[in-house]
């Protein structure tokens, strides 16, 4: 567990932390959409695998928030477990905000 980091660290300040010492990349991240849109929103995010489950939600947390901007992505890779299916993604080009 060494290298799982902990941190309530704004996302820019995080990352320029992060940029200072040697090492490799940011893997995994985990904290929902509000997490995910905080590194999308400063164009973060490389990669993006998405695992499907084999049901269908009427309501929940959405994954991303309705204002986000379209995000061009290229499959890399899909897998399956059993009946989940998980989708690799790499992050094509982000496009500019309409102000």
């Amino acid at each position: 567990m060494q290298d799982i980091h902990f941190t309530k660290e704004p996302v820019a300040s995080l990352i320029h932390t992060l940029r200072q010492q040697s090492g490799q990349d940011i893997f995994w991240i985990v904290g929902g959409g509000e997490l995910i849109y905080s590194f999308l929103d400063q164009h973060l995010i490389d990669e993006i695998i998405v695992t499907i489950a084999p049901i269908l939600l009427g309501e929940g947390i959405p994954l991303f928030k309705p204002d986000f901007s379209p995000l061009e992505l290229t499959l890399q890779q899909t897998k399956t477990y059993g009946q989940f299916v998980e989708l690799h993604y790499n992050v094509k080009k982000y496009k500019k905000r309409a102000l």
